[in-house]
């Protein structure tokens, strides 16, 4: 997508994705986002704009050059003279929206320097989380997820929704604000096609032509960095032989949800399934990896969901655990050690599928099968709202049984995914015809 600078330099921003996150996903998306942009735009400068209480410069090499990245942290709290706060920010550009002044405008810059530098972006680049801009979390998560957009549009900058997953909106004011943000939107990229139905659901005759476009996760193009074994207290033996299945186990999934009450409808006991997949291939002479991507200290950290499985196994020399602090890039580096993957952490299962590792979803939501279906291996999703539990494991052995024929399939589509997924911002032509 060819855009026009407000300055000499461009100016992108990216919300609603954060490198440092513990939640590896979220720093996959943002990883991505970067590798897109500065392919597309070298000279240009990048900001991240989200919510932050401190905010450390990010330094991000991208070939071979070294780019410093600022961050402008917003505030989300009822303490309105919190620095940044994301509603005193949006009162802000509402006044310098209904009175142009220019007074006014120095006199509010001089009172929230952080709008000023907001209102010198060219282009707002938002993806919500990946599948946040929807009230299936919350509705205090949505609004979490739609005010720096409402703010985007109200400082009148460019928004274009990179692709997510958008919806369900049960809540009708959820599905009003859903649609004034939409319809508001210069360009809205979808990974599934259920979203673009619901889009077209939703803004019907204000949506313009093309403007809602099917297209590729951006965390396809994370470039994975080396994982060095040495480096953590693991004694993975890779000269076994052996072939080394990856399990992402999933906090989320293992604590019930975030309402600790089976929040997802799952029709099976989560942690059983993770130790059915885990016996099933030690009778088969693998070597199992547990892997986590949320690495916070929330109740969903995907670390303690790895130990509390891995207690079983501790004296079972072919299950290893026990990683530190990874980013992204190293996530992703670890799981291209694995021949075979089975994930519950979307991004987790992209980072596998993206280096062309066979890969099964457990999914707890309608994204996972719209992201597979994308690159054409929709069988590799197993929905754990309609499964059972003998079911998934029987059919996890089947898809291992076709990982040959999935590897080759990935490996023929794969360099054409990670160029449409770059086309989204050097031209305007749809990224999957």
């Amino acid at each position: 997508m060819k855009v026009t600078g407000k300055g000499n330099q461009l100016l992108f921003a990216i919300s609603g994705a954060e490198p440092s996150n513990g939640n590896r996903g979220l720093g996959a998306l943002a990883f991505g986002a970067l590798e897109a942009l500065y392919t597309a735009y070298p000279d240009a400068q990048t900001i991240f704009i989200d919510y932050y209480k401190d905010e450390p410069v990010l330094e991000y090499e991208h070939k071979g050059v070294v780019k410093r990245i600022e961050r402008i942290g917003l505030r989300f709290s009822w303490k309105i003279f919190l620095p940044a706060n994301i509603t005193v920010l949006i009162l802000g550009a509402l006044i310098l929206r209904i009175i142009p002044n220019k007074n006014i405008r120095k006199t509010i810059y001089t009172l929230l320097p952080k709008l000023e530098k907001i209102s010198k972006v060219d282009t707002a680049y938002v993806i919500s989380g990946g599948d946040s801009f929807s009230d299936i979390y919350g509705f205090s998560q949505y609004i979490y997820v739609a005010l720096p957009q409402i703010l985007f549009l109200l400082m009148k900058i460019p928004l274009v929704q990179l692709p997510q997953t958008y919806g369900p909106y049960k809540n009708i004011i959820c599905r009003f604000i859903a649609k004034q943000i939409l319809s508001a939107s210069q360009d809205i990229y979808s990974r599934d096609e259920e979203s673009l139905k619901l889009i077209e659901s939703i803004i019907g005759n204000s949506i313009k032509k093309r403007k809602h476009k099917l297209s590729y996760d951006v965390g396809f193009l994370l470039e994975p960095k080396e994982f060095d074994f040495s480096e953590v207290p693991l004694s993975l033996d890779l000269k076994s032989g052996k072939e080394i299945i990856g399990v992402n186990i999933s906090g989320l999934l293992l604590m019930g949800g975030y309402t600790r009450k089976n929040q997802f409808n799952l029709c099976i006991n989560y942690g059983d399934l993770c130790h059915k997949i885990i016996n099933h291939f030690l009778s088969m002479k693998c070597s199992i990896l547990l892997i986590p991507h949320v690495l916070d200290n929330s109740l969903e950290n995907d670390i303690y969901a790895c130990e509390h499985i891995y207690c079983k196994y501790k004296d079972n020399h072919d299950v290893f655990c026990g990683f530190g602090n990874l980013d992204s890039r190293e996530v992703k580096g670890l799981i291209g050690k694995c021949s075979f993957f089975i994930g519950a952490r979307m991004h987790a299962c992209i980072g596998a599928i993206s280096q062309c590792i066979p890969t099964v979803s457990l999914a707890y939501s309608r994204k996972f099968a719209g992201v597979f279906k994308t690159i054409g291996i929709e069988n590799c999703v197993i929905d754990l709202r309609t499964t059972s539990l003998q079911d998934a494991v029987t059919e996890i052995g089947n898809l291992y049984n076709s990982r040959d024929e999935i590897i080759k399939h990935l490996n023929r589509i794969m360099p054409g995914v990670k160029q449409s997924i770059q086309n989204i911002f050097i031209q305007k032509n749809d990224p999957i015809n």
